[in-house]
């Protein structure tokens, strides 16, 4: 089954290209899995949906250094970011977060944690 999204996801040519997805404002509720297999990106905007988890698989999204998750439903700090060590930049302002987990720490790029 296609995801209803997925005519607006760009192909994998057009993406590898430019290394940066925009996915701002799309009303998702979880990322189509087509997006993890952009395994280049470096930067992925997801902000102004309805995300309240991440799947797994987004840990293969190992080039990641960019990644916007703020204005989304996230009430639990969603650990597999832990995952993506090159990450420089995390955006989860305006959320329903209690507390960033301790894992934090693994992200030894980490320069920005909004």
């Amino acid at each position: 089954m296609n995801h209803p999204l997925a005519e607006m996801i760009p192909t994998l040519n057009q993406v590898t290209k430019h290394l940066e997805l925009d996915l701002t404002g799309r009303d998702l509720d979880s990322i189509p899995p087509r997006v993890l297999q952009f395994t280049e990106l470096e930067a992925l905007k997801l902000s102004f949906n309805r995300l309240k988890t991440l799947p797994p698989d987004i840990a293969q999204l190992s080039k990641l250094k960019h990644l916007w998750l703020d204005f989304n439903e996230f009430k639990e700090f969603p650990e597999v970011v832990c995952e993506l060590t090159s990450l420089e930049h995390l955006y989860l302002s305006q959320n329903k977060l209690g507390n960033v987990s301790p894992k934090i720490g693994q992200l030894r790029s980490l320069e920005k944690l909004l």
